[in-house]
Order: C-alpha cells, then structure tokens, then sequence
C-alpha cells in the first residue's frame, strides 16, 4: 500500500511524497542571496540544480539543502533551480518496475530542462544522479552531470580557507549504493570530510 501510495503521487504530484508542485522551492525562502529559480530569472546559469523530493520536502532534506545552498552561494556557484517545474528523477520508481512512470517523468525533466541554458546539473540525491547520468541518455536525454560531493571535492582548495573549525569526532560514512557500488564515487565524499 505504502509503494501504491508513493507511485501514485509520483504521477499525480511529480514526486513520491504527494506535496503540491509549487512548494518544491519552499525550502530556499530564506536563503541570501536568493536562490535563483530558473522560470522566474529567465537566464542562463552555469549549474543546474537538481534538487529533488526528499531534499526539497523532508524536513531534515530541506536542511541539507539550506546548507548546501549557502555552500554554493559562498562558492559564488552561478547556479539556479527548476522550483516547480522539477519532478521525482523517477529512479525508484524504475527500479520498482514502473519503467512507464519513469519514462514520464523523465520527459517531463527533460521538457524543464530544455527551456533553459546551463552547463551541467548537480544533483543531491545519489539515485538522481545515477537516472540523469545513466538512465536517461537511453531516452536520448543527455546532460553532463555531477554529484554534490564530485563537485565540491573538486573546489577544496576554495573551500579550505573557510573550514576553519574542527570537527572532533569519529565519522561513519555508509556509501550509498547508487554513488558507490554503482557509479564508482567513492573518495570524494571521504576527502570532503576529511577536510573536516
């Protein structure tokens, strides 16, 4: 029932959890400077963000999101979001055999995607970065993408200066699956913490 539920909002509302489409940027109202969405800034951008459901709509999502954001905008990333023109990635909903809805909502992605100029997408979610890396080019949708943890590994030496706390305590990483076993990313996340 729980799998039925999470499907049909897939289709109904865009994403699993079954929240309206125009709260999916609720989670950036207070961020300074203002996070851009892409359908209200009408310009192009280096990165596209690809935020996703739970980063956009569970509590403890939306504070990583706030987070990174703030990370991005320190990096001075010229980046910028769907809002409510994102739906679900639809890798789960692949991987639960409901390869139609992942179809769909690919296309829709992929509709809000070609309305806009950007460089590459940064996604948040592992399973979102697996489906835009590696499922959605077999639908001829093809972007360059990375992983947050890719991306900001690769601006340490921006970072560095900032990290000027330390951070006394032992960390256990758990890899997810779709950026671990599945698309080989494993020291970025490690270097990130290490500079920690």
């Amino acid at each position: 029932a729980e799998l039925q539920e999470a499907l049909e909002n897939s289709q109904r509302y865009g994403n699993a959890l079954g929240e309206p489409p125009r709260r999916r940027a609720d989670w950036a109202a207070d961020i300074e400077p203002e996070v851009s969405v892409l359908g209200k800034v009408k310009r192009p951008v280096d990165v596209l963000w690809f935020v996703g459901d739970y980063a956009s709509f569970h509590p403890r999502g939306r504070q990583a999101s706030q987070a990174l954001a703030r990370v991005l905008n320190h990096l001075e990333v010229d980046y910028g979001i769907l809002g409510p023109e994102e739906n679900s990635d639809g890798d789960s909903q692949r991987l639960a055999g409901e390869t139609g809805l992942f179809e769909m909502l690919a296309e829709k992605n992929a509709r809000a995607f070609s309305k806009y100029e950007f460089g590459e997408i940064l996604t948040t979610d592992p399973h979102a970065f697996n489906a835009l890396k590696n499922e959605y080019p077999a639908l001829g949708i093809s972007y360059p993408v990375r992983h947050y943890s890719q991306f900001l590994a690769e601006r340490l030496d921006q970072l560095g200066p900032s990290l000027t706390g330390k951070v006394p305590a032992r960390v256990a990483f758990h890899d997810p699956c779709y950026l671990g076993r599945a698309n080989g990313i494993y020291e970025d996340p490690r270097r990130l913490l290490a500079a920690l």
